[in-house]
């Protein structure tokens, strides 16, 4: 089973074909916010490089946020080109779930939200797997710290935005940050796993999981 994973929400994007659990192509591009204008031509890439169409694929997972607003759009819109084009599922998988630690240990997942503050989730990892993962989250930086008071490990795709955030109401703690890009094989464990529970879509359509609005919205809101 052939299976496309687009994640483009954060600086970190990536794109990987998986063959089963096996890892048959992964692209991280560029860093940076505008990751996902480099999407398609990494899509093709390796559709070339395996000798592959899209219609050879079973399915395609796209990262939906929270994140990014262009880069979650991008990612989704593509998902679903592809899955209606050649009929296949599409299935959506939050972005704070495709981040993973390194070690074993409670973990906490956490990106940059700006001045909302700090999406999150927590879990831990024990021997390879990942279990007790919260409810995608978002909370003023002030009030992270309870959350995280008992992890031992803060995933970010960019530390050096966010831990001097968290730090400061924080302080400097006991966690050990790690900066690290979506995992492809998380993305696809996911992804099969949704696929097997028949959570994915196949009208082409994913929720979007924005947890707070747009500057542009912000901005109407207020008229400012």
């Amino acid at each position: 089973m052939l299976s496309l994973l687009i994640e483009t929400a954060t600086e970190r994007g990536i794109v990987s074909i998986l063959e089963s659990d096996r890892v048959r192509f992964h692209r991280a591009l560029p860093y940076g916010l505008n990751s996902s204008k480099y999407m398609l031509s990494a899509i093709n890439e390796g559709l070339t490089l395996l000798g592959l169409t899209a219609t050879n694929l079973s399915f395609v997972a796209a990262g939906v946020g929270p994140g990014s607003f262009t880069g979650i759009r991008v990612a989704v819109a593509t998902a679903q080109a592809i899955g209606y084009a050649v009929k296949i599922p599409i299935i959506g998988i939050s972005t704070l779930e495709c981040f993973a630690p390194i070690n074993d240990g409670p973990f906490a997942v956490c990106i940059d939200a700006k001045m909302g503050g700090v999406y999150y989730v927590t879990g831990v990892k024990l021997e390879g797997n990942i279990f007790d993962v919260s409810k995608p989250a978002i909370l003023p930086i002030e009030k992270i710290c309870d959350k995280i008071e008992s992890i031992t490990t803060i995933v970010t795709p960019n530390s050096s935005m966010l831990r001097p955030k968290i730090e400061k109401f924080c302080g400097e703690g006991h966690w050990e940050w790690q900066e690290l890009a979506p995992d492809p094989c998380l993305m696809g464990k996911i992804a099969n796993e949704k696929l097997m529970w028949g959570q994915s879509s196949k009208n082409s359509t994913l929720e979007l999981l924005y947890l707070r609005k747009s500057q542009a919205e912000e901005t109407k809101k207020t008229g400012n």
